[in-house]
């Protein structure tokens, strides 16, 4: 399962933002690349949905930000993104994948 919260723009664009449910409320932090990402709720927390009906929606999306092992694994299985554009922020033993989509 994961949390799906779709950021609605005044342009008719919007944002997902996807997360494994079970890293929702969690920061990563990783000093050496000075990068520091907090899973708020408030950007994530949105509906809890199952995998497959994520991936549905990232399908015909233009702007897409996924942090999780499942949700990243199974949006690049679906052919919807390249493993090369994935980052890991986080401490070694305490990483979260992280993968934004844009398409113009």
């Amino acid at each position: 399962m994961v949390f799906v919260k779709i950021h609605k723009g005044s342009d008719k664009e919007a944002v997902i933002a996807a997360c494994d449910a079970d890293i929702l409320g969690e920061t990563f932090s990783d000093d050496e690349k000075g990068l520091c990402l907090r899973i708020s709720e408030s950007f994530y927390g949105g509906n809890l949905v199952s995998i497959e009906k994520a991936v549905e929606m990232i399908q015909n999306a233009t702007n897409v930000n996924l942090v999780g092992k499942n949700i990243i694994r199974k949006t690049v299985e679906a052919g919807l993104a390249s493993p090369e554009a994935i980052i890991t922020i986080g401490k070694k033993g305490r990483e979260v994948p992280h993968l934004l989509i844009l398409r113009l």
